[in-house]
């Protein structure tokens, strides 16, 4: 797993906001450790906003759910499939709250790029795609160890 790129924006030292978006090569040469501190950056975006843990959980969550939904499709092979997470980090500060605003600010966990999307009897292999679940599965621990982070 690694991280293709990341865009946030983050509170600037001297106020106003800063776009963090670390460029390809560097997202390539970031190891385990870098990748969970990239993570955490993510999951922290929009400083003051106490529903850092609340974003992580939640997608935490949607990773799990994806790798469970994808165990259950055999025959489907995901060959570099991406996993794109959103939220909007503002959305509880503007509105001074912990809670949802009810709007699209909920953090979501989307399944993409599947150009190399395969049924399994065309590349020789057959059952459930134990890559891509794996995969998720990772992601989800990464997840949660991150949002923990912000908790300590």
């Amino acid at each position: 797993m690694r991280l293709a790129g990341a865009q946030a924006w983050e509170r600037a030292d001297r106020g106003g906001w800063a776009l963090w978006r670390p460029g390809r090569e560097a997202c390539r040469a970031l190891d385990a450790d870098g990748l969970s501190a990239a993570l955490r950056r993510l999951l922290s975006a929009g400083e003051g906003d106490p529903g850092r843990s609340r974003r992580g959980a939640a997608l935490a969550a949607q990773a799990r759910a994806a790798a469970a939904a994808l165990a259950a499709v055999p025959g489907l092979l995901l060959l570099s499939a991406s996993a794109l997470l959103l939220f909007d980090a503002e959305s509880n500060e503007s509105n001074g709250s912990n809670e949802s605003s009810g709007s699209n600010d909920e953090p979501r966990l989307r399944l993409i790029d599947f150009a190399h999307a395969f049924a399994a009897e065309e590349s020789g292999a057959a059952g459930v795609d134990e890559n891509a679940s794996a995969a998720l599965r990772s992601l989800a621990r990464l997840l949660d160890a991150a949002a923990a982070a912000e908790r300590a």
